[in-house]
């Protein structure tokens, strides 16, 4: 017979958070071996990205003795969670709202996670640091050092030198320290969007004729613009553009090839544009556009995209530094150079240059 009986206690569990795995990228040289320089990504995350998972405390359940006395559990510690501006919970889910660096900070039960537009560097960038690619502002307090890079779609600072290096900002560059046998290039993405919404244009002239014939089908055989699918869209192209048809698969593989190619220094609107048009005439199989419907619906953002870039009156963008050395100095607005001139550099501004010093050989190009 069982004299006495007890239980053991269930230990409950303190609150954490759960960090999606994220891929290590690995960068390779043509040769297939391991680029060193870019072994140090920088941690981001996009708009709408899950960024951690918050498991809240459990309580655990207290057992029993052989007396019938209970027999305590630890006691549990929930987190005390602070998301910054740029994130918001839904459910236990953790979300950033906008895309930049991810920040956590942890003592203790105190967890503090953020994101940020910004990422500050203070020492030199080198092997040790890797190169840097930022979605946002970067801030480099020492110098660019031989064959390495920084790259940020916003503003860039560099309180040293830059040497033998390249340099890609999206909308300004400060350089406090001189420039030696480096790439220096500022707001190109502008250009390059400019050139994309033209190469667009030219296609849109094929499109419409192929919109306004396929709405005279449509017409004729009385049926809703939906009924006509994305397999038939495609026959319908060759036989509206018959000896012309070639030329239009060459333009468009060209502009689909040169924005895939820049896809990281594109603007996020051009992404679905550029998808659609490589659903309705090469892979039918996707349901991007999925008749033609859908294919006018698609013209619509293309020509609002055209509209929007083409001669966009961009040229904002600034790059200042004291003296260049045997560089390429490049900048959708307006270059100053404010101390000891430029020797054998070649400079490109769509706006103006300014130059205190001497230039010496190399070319010089202004737009204004």
């Amino acid at each position: 017979a069982i004299v006495a009986k007890g239980h053991l206690p269930v230990e409950g569990f303190d609150g954490d958070l759960y960090l999606p795995r994220r891929s290590e990228e690995r960068f390779y040289a043509e040769s297939g071996k391991v680029d060193f320089r870019e072994m140090n990504p920088i941690e981001t995350v996009g708009e709408n990205e899950l960024v951690a998972t918050y498991l809240p405390a459990v309580p655990g359940v207290a057992g029993m003795d052989l007396f019938g006395r209970p027999v305590p559990t630890k006691e549990v510690c929930d987190l005390n969670l602070r998301l910054g501006r740029q994130l918001e919970i839904r459910g236990n889910d953790i979300y950033a709202c906008a895309p930049g660096r991810l920040l956590f900070e942890k003592h203790g039960t105190f967890v503090k996670i953020e994101v940020t537009n910004e990422f500050s560097f203070d020492g030199d960038v080198d092997l040790s640091s890797g190169n840097i690619r930022f979605n946002g502002d970067v801030r480099i307090g020492k110098d660019v050092e031989n064959s390495m890079f920084v790259g940020a779609t916003g503003k860039v600072y560099i309180g040293g030198a830059v040497r033998k290096a390249t340099v890609e900002a999206g909308a300004s560059t400060m350089i406090e320290g001189n420039v030696f046998s480096s790439t220096v290039t500022v707001g190109m993405h502008e250009v390059l969007e400019e050139v994309l919404a033209e190469q667009l244009d030219g296609l849109l002239s094929y499109l419409e004729r192929i919109k306004d014939t396929i709405l005279q089908i449509i017409q004729i055989r009385g049926v809703q613009p939906e009924e006509v699918d994305a397999s038939e869209l495609k026959d319908l192209v060759r036989v509206i553009l018959k000896e012309r048809y070639l030329d239009f698969q060459q333009d468009k593989h060209e502009f689909i090839q040169k924005a895939t190619n820049h896809s990281a220094q594109l603007s996020p609107e051009w992404k679905p544009v550029i998808d659609k048009l490589y659903n309705i005439f090469t892979d039918t199989s996707l349901t991007v556009v999925r008749n033609a419907g859908d294919f006018s619906d698609f013209l619509k953002e293309a020509h609002a995209l055209v509209e929007h870039y083409s001669a966009s009156g961009c040229g904002g963008s600034m790059l200042q530094l004291p003296y260049a050395i045997n560089s390429a100095l490049s900048c959708n607005g307006t270059i100053e150079v404010t101390d000891s001139g430029l020797y054998n550099c070649t400079v490109n501004a769509k706006k103006q240059v300014s130059v205190e010093g001497c230039c010496r050989g190399g070319v010089v190009f202004a737009g204004e």
